[in-house]
């Protein structure tokens, strides 16, 4: 998955801003000129929605409702030190979701989540509605792991995508919160939908939808073999795979928690 403010040109003008990120206010400052907010206080990923409306806006409702963009949000700031604020904007727009590099800033595009819902209606979803809010915790997780990379330097090898979906697994799985879970398996369902759906292309750096689907569903088998009847459909996991899926999400674990000790050392 995938409005900016129009600033007073007199004089500054502050809001404050509630986020869900432990009881935090973030205290947004607007600056005659400037074209996106400046958060005051310790530098965490900081939720903001822009002003839309009609069917956008009736998105952003449902969003905010439901509180996975915010429930993650939350979950990165009690594990991530970030160097600046990071904001998540969650607004109407045609480029896709994405980390904006140049202004350090995460995009949710609302306008993704109807597509979403029909092409999983379409392949048999019974509940498209939920699986789409779902599939909104994971790319919040996987949009962040790009944030990391930048403001912390990250070397890594291999793609950066890859390690953007590894990362969003491993924060959806280290606690086994039932939700956090249930959002990966909806990414993974949503990307065996996909596979069968458009013809495979990794011109933007992102493996096959085949590939993402298939490494999520043996993560979360790796750590809840009793998912395993959900995650059925994914046809992309070979079954030689999966008696090593615990292994490989060990990996994963112990790749992350390394990173993370460099970037606690200041590495």
């Amino acid at each position: 998955m995938r409005a900016r403010d129009v600033l007073a040109a007199t004089a500054i003008s502050a809001s404050a801003l509630l986020v869900a990120v432990g009881a935090i206010v973030a205290l947004v400052l607007l600056a005659p000129g400037e074209d996106r907010p400046v958060f005051a206080g310790e530098p965490r990923f900081v939720v903001t929605w822009a002003e839309e409306s009609g069917e956008i806006a009736d998105e952003q409702r449902a969003m905010r409702r439901d509180g996975a963009v915010a429930g993650a949000v939350a979950d990165l700031n009690r594990v991530v030190e970030l160097p600046r604020h990071v904001e998540v904007r969650v607004r109407s727009c045609d480029f896709g979701t994405s980390f904006d590099g140049w202004d350090e800033r995460i995009d949710l595009c609302v306008d993704e989540s109807a597509s979403a819902r029909d092409e999983l209606a379409e392949a048999g979803d019974p509940d498209p509605d939920a699986t789409v809010l779902r599939i909104w915790r994971e790319t919040v997780m996987h949009e962040a792991a790009h944030a990391l990379v930048q403001l912390h330097d990250l070397e890594h090898e291999g793609s950066e995508e890859d390690l953007a979906d590894s990362f969003a697994a491993w924060m959806l799985l280290r606690d086994g919160d039932v939700e956090d879970v249930d959002a990966l398996v909806a990414a993974a369902l949503q990307y065996d939908v996909w596979a069968g759906l458009y013809e495979s292309d990794t011109s933007d750096g992102h493996s096959t939808d085949a590939v993402r689907a298939a490494n999520y569903a043996c993560w979360v088998l790796g750590a809840h073999p009793e998912r395993a009847e959900e995650l059925a459909p994914v046809d992309s996991l070979r079954v030689s795979r999966v008696p090593g899926c615990a292994d490989e999400l060990r990996r994963l674990e112990r790749d992350w928690e390394s990173r993370f000790e460099l970037m606690d050392a200041g590495g």
